[in-house]
């Protein structure tokens, strides 16, 4: 059926996350217009030693739409493989994560099972980066692999037989779950194909916990597909002093010209501002400001936007009214001080894609391919009727000719 990493202290304090049950697919028609005609790398396993004349024959990325290609590529091959064994699984629509978590039952007991598949090509240096495909099961001792007969275990079979070096063209799946219940078992000398490990989950105490991974691809990605965010310049070091007020002021009459209640300067400076509707927590409330960056060296600029308390229709992975994002997006894209602009569109999908992970009690961690942002965080409440989200902005700068103190 298709349906559709740190929380900044302000968002964790203001909406207590819980998850629910197993992954759904994404809604096909938010994937992006993506041509299927990069082939993988010829190198997909191990690693890749630049003097090795193999490492030459990796694809380079040289731009998002050929990293967004390669990854939808291989993400559709096990996107193949779940379908086949009849398993949902989330999928984000710009096919650089999928994500399976969920359960298999055994003699009246329950066993979580988690399978992930990730490529984080984005980065501000050259790199070869894999698609990595990961996986936890755990297996009590008595348990016969070859008549567990589980889509999830069968999953993981399918995927190493299509993609790891060590098994393609050497087992079928009937061999390599037969190895797998021979290695459980302690039946195997010398190298082993499978890593079985202990837990201290309550639940797991009596069993064996198959993990591991392989990695489906690789790929030399360009360190620039990721722009670090338009140039800040500034002639005076007391113009790069004043930006923040100036910025901050800007933020806080838009707030109020946007309907906005209560606007108020919270400690860190920033704007803040409240719904005047009623909810079964608090007001919808959003929060923006600007800073200079005095963690590093660097002149960077960073700004930040938050709602918290958003109506939420976890039904359809929706907020309900996007009225004062929609605002609040416009003046920053309007501003002469706000030079990083950004596509409302593209905004929201960031954070629905994330939001259907949570819901799908995945991990919703999702490198961020918009220029000059840093990070996107969401949180959903427990009933799921209101989420929370945190954008964070960060753009070079250069003060009376210099980048750094």
């Amino acid at each position: 059926m298709k349906k559709k990493r740190i929380i900044s202290i302000l968002l964790a304090s203001a909406i207590c996350v819980t998850f629910i049950g197993c992954g759904k697919k994404n809604d096909s028609s938010n994937v992006p217009d993506i041509k299927n005609n990069v082939t993988s790398s010829d190198k997909k396993n191990g690693n890749t030693d630049s003097g090795d004349d193999s490492a030459k024959s990796l694809k380079t990325l040289n731009n998002k739409q050929e990293v967004l290609e390669f990854s939808k590529e291989v993400m559709t091959k096990v996107e193949n493989i779940f379908k086949k064994n009849n398993l949902d699984y989330t999928v984000a629509n710009d096919y650089l994560r999928l994500a399976y978590k969920g359960q298999y039952k055994r003699l009246g007991e329950d066993y979580d099972v988690e399978i992930t598949t990730s490529f984080a090509p984005y980065h501000e240096d050259d790199n070869e980066d894999g698609i990595s495909f990961q996986y936890r099961i755990p297996f009590t001792d008595n348990t016969d692999v070859t008549k567990l007969n589980i889509p999830q275990l069968n999953v993981i079979a399918d995927v190493m037989i299509e993609f790891d070096e060590k098994v393609k063209g050497k087992y079928n799946r009937e061999q390599l779950l037969k190895r797998m219940n021979d290695e459980l078992k302690g039946d195997v000398d010398g190298d082993r194909l499978f890593e079985f490990g202990s837990s201290n989950i309550k639940s797991e105490a009596d069993c064996r916990v198959l993990s591991g991974g392989i990695e489906l691809a690789k790929a030399k990605v360009k360190g620039n597909v990721k722009s670090a965010g338009v140039q800040y310049t500034f002639e005076k070091y007391d113009d790069y002093i004043s930006i923040v007020d100036k910025g901050n002021k800007e933020l806080t009459a838009a707030m109020k010209n946007c309907g906005l209640k209560d606007v108020v300067v919270n400690m860190e400076g920033y704007a803040q501002g409240k719904s005047d509707a009623e909810y079964d927590y608090r007001n919808e409330t959003y929060c923006a400001g600007m800073e200079k960056n005095d963690e590093k060296s660097a002149f960077n600029i960073v700004y930040s936007f938050e709602g918290q308390y958003i109506p939420f229709d976890a039904e359809n992975n929706k907020i309900k009214d996007t009225k004062y994002i929609e605002a609040m997006v416009k003046q920053l894209n309007s501003s002469e001080i706000f030079k990083n602009k950004f596509s409302y569109d593209e905004f929201m999908n960031e954070i629905y894609k994330r939001t259907q992970f949570k819901l799908d009690d995945n991990d919703c961690y999702q490198e961020v391919s918009m220029d000059g942002v840093k990070s996107i965080e969401v949180a959903i409440n427990g009933d799921k009727k209101v989420m929370g989200f945190k954008i964070i902005f960060e753009s070079p700068a250069t003060v009376e000719g210099q980048t750094e103190r």
